[in-house]
């Protein structure tokens, strides 16, 4: 069978609105947060092609430390819709790494979504969802296109409301007053 192929884009996302809550059980911080997908995207070539043995090959422009979350995310999916082949990745990055902008994290989702299409099965939503938590913490968020809030350790989140004002008692990042006009114009206020 030839192989079936895609180019895909992966998004960057902002956080809007990150609040530090108390401690969880867990010893980590409950956090609250609004991202928000941006034009800044990597571009994935991604190609499925059916096999025996599963295969998994990721290239890129720039080198990736500690391994490749979309090698993982591959593998996730395909033991997922319990299926072998081989998958070969192309990734153009973009977004910068360790800028706090979910590349990785959307590389990754990017992947779990365009990967059973190419391999003609079905994934349902909350297995999706399954598999994008046990890749990353933001994983799921990537998953999703807009602004979503996002708590419970990233486990949980949901669309947010386009007409929602943001909170003033939000933590503000050192670009505050350019934020502000942003949150402005995203909020439909001039």
């Amino acid at each position: 069978m030839a192989a079936r192929s895609a180019r895909v884009r992966a998004l960057a996302k902002v956080n809007l609105e990150l609040r530090v809550l108390g401690r969880r059980s867990d010893g980590y911080h409950e956090l609250r947060t609004v991202f928000q997908t941006i034009s800044l995207a990597d571009t994935i070539d991604i190609a499925f092609t059916p096999a025996r043995r599963t295969a998994i090959s990721v290239t890129a422009d720039v080198e990736i430390p500690g391994g490749n979350i979309m090698e993982r995310a591959a593998g996730l999916a395909l033991d997922a819709m319990r299926t072998a082949g081989r998958v070969e990745m192309r990734l153009r990055k973009r977004i910068p790494m360790g800028a706090g902008l979910g590349g990785g994290s959307s590389d990754a989702a990017a992947v779990l979504l365009a990967l059973p299409v190419l391999a003609g099965k079905t994934l349902t939503p909350a297995k999706l969802m399954d598999l994008a938590a046990a890749l990353a913490a933001t994983c799921r968020s990537s998953c999703w296109v807009g602004p979503r809030w996002v708590w419970g350790g990233a486990r949980r989140s949901t669309r947010c409301p386009t007409g929602r004002r943001l909170s003033d008692s939000s933590w503000r990042p050192a670009f505050m007053s350019r934020r502000r006009r942003l949150t402005a114009t995203w909020h439909g206020r001039s």
